[in-house]
């Protein structure tokens, strides 16, 4: 009965307008997520390159030009003179490591601009016994040869 009260009091139209607002809504949502499923695939791939302890992979996550910043507890920004010098800081980490360090993305938010995206990642970084917690605030591209890192931005908790 509500439903019949409703179409004499509204008009067939509108509600046909609601239902194609409500339909288009949930097209736009589930391409939205369809679109940011390569840029998740890769940031998995950029954690578990890390993770994994390969290097080259990881580095092959960055555009040539890439900028990394890591902000320190007091969010003083400190820019690492190129990416080569970025990718031995992480192969150093790795060496002086006591056990396996494996860094697991917590949660991702992704933005989609084109044939640019923006991605937040909560971090845990287990280092044996210890667990550092962190974000990572990527600046992607797309290129000819797939999503690349433009920016990283980086703290710990």
């Amino acid at each position: 009965m509500a439903v019949k009260q409703l179409l004499l009091k509204l008009g067939f139209g509108a509600v046909i307008c609601v239902i194609g607002i409500l339909v288009v809504a949930d097209v736009t949502s589930a391409s939205g997520t369809r679109d940011q499923e390569p840029i998740n695939a890769f940031l998995d791939y950029y954690f578990s390159s890390w993770s994994n302890r390969d290097m080259d992979a990881y580095k092959n996550c960055f555009h040539p030009k890439a900028t990394i910043v890591f902000l320190d507890r007091a969010n003083a920004p400190h820019a690492f003179p190129s990416l080569d010098v970025f990718i031995r800081t992480q192969e150093e980490a790795h060496q002086k490591s006591a056990g396996k360090m494996r860094e697991v993305p917590l949660d991702k938010r992704i933005t989609m601009v084109g044939k640019m995206s923006q991605a937040t990642v909560r971090w845990k970084l287990l280092k044996g016994l210890q667990t550092v917690t962190g974000v990572d605030l990527f600046t992607l591209v797309l290129t000819p040869k797939g999503w690349k890192i433009l920016h990283l931005t980086f703290l710990n908790d």
